[in-house]
């Protein structure tokens, strides 16, 4: 069982994420605060598997408690809830370390799909882990498993990955293969390293290096972001279609509330429905961690 501490404010959200946690048998609620002040400390006493934080908090904001408890070694999963749709803090969040980010008001099947999420995402790192602790002095059978382990598991994977890029409506876009690249070099980061992190800014730089190398097509890093974004974008104009024939699919809930903010996926069904002029909002880096959380590796 989970152990989560619930960081925010606002008495009522905090019950409320407690009261789901409980009913839906998340896990463990091992405390809860109402101000950032002694955050990191009882972070760091706790030592909680997931770390529910709001932004904007009196004493410490939710992205210095983030990167503050990172770099002093807590290695479980921050989700971060906040009102703010500003795209530039959402940025900092993900980039401080936190892994999905919910908005306000909190809907209900949102958090609780997303708090499965990396749930499971914690304990295929952990068996990842175990895995990699079994092969310590054994050097040259580690690098050898370590090998096959990526040439077996690489066909499998785009297997997976065809099966929800063909379900979101993006197999045969422009951009897919930068999408599919940028997913498997993750992979490979997390292989070696399960708690690294990663800059999509230095992926993308990567990617677009590889690209004039090898001779193919020359495309920056900018083209190959605006390629990704128009791709998810396109992802989220799909379930926002599915959402409109059946929001309560279970497929359009499994995808839609890891892959995307629910709020935004809403907003874009009423830019479908023309009874808004403005789109629903993507986050990249929540998209990817969404399509990981949805892979075996």
């Amino acid at each position: 069982m989970k152990r989560i501490l619930v960081i925010d404010d606002d008495i009522v959200i905090r019950k409320m994420i407690i009261a789901l946690i409980h009913k839906n048998g998340l896990g463990q609620v091992v405390g809860e605060l109402e101000d950032g002040v002694h955050a990191v400390d009882e972070i760091q006493f706790f030592n909680p598997d997931i770390v529910i934080v709001d932004l904007l908090l009196p004493g410490k904001d939710g992205i210095n408690i983030v990167k503050t408890s990172i770099e002093g070694g807590y290695q479980g999963k921050f989700i971060m809830i906040s009102q703010v749709e500003d795209q530039y803090m959402i940025s900092r969040a993900y980039e401080a370390g936190c892994v999905f980010f919910l908005g306000k008001p909190i809907n209900a099947i949102e958090a609780t799909s997303v708090i499965r999420t990396v749930s499971s995402t914690l304990d295929l790192e952990r068996s990842f882990q175990l895995i990699k602790s079994t092969v310590i002095g054994m050097p040259d059978a580690a690098a050898q498993g370590t090998s096959a382990v990526n040439r077996g598991t690489e066909p499998a994977l785009n297997t997976q990955l065809n099966q929800i890029f063909s379900d979101l409506g993006i197999i045969s876009e422009s951009g897919s293969d930068d999408l599919r690249s940028i997913v498997m070099k993750i992979i490979k980061l997390r292989h070696n390293n399960s708690t690294i992190g990663y800059k999509l800014q230095d992926l993308y730089n990567t990617l677009s290096e590889e690209k004039a190398s090898a001779g193919g097509e020359t495309i920056n890093a900018r083209s190959i972001e605006q390629r990704i974004r128009r791709i998810i974008l396109k992802a989220m104009t799909t379930l926002a279609e599915m959402g409109r024939e059946d929001f309560d699919s279970l497929k359009f809930t499994d995808y839609a509330t890891v892959l995307f903010d629910l709020g935004q996926i809403k907003q874009e069904i009423r830019f479908i429905e023309n009874d808004s002029t403005i789109r629903g909002k993507i986050s990249v880096k929540r998209f990817i961690e969404g399509l990981l959380s949805k892979l075996n590796v």
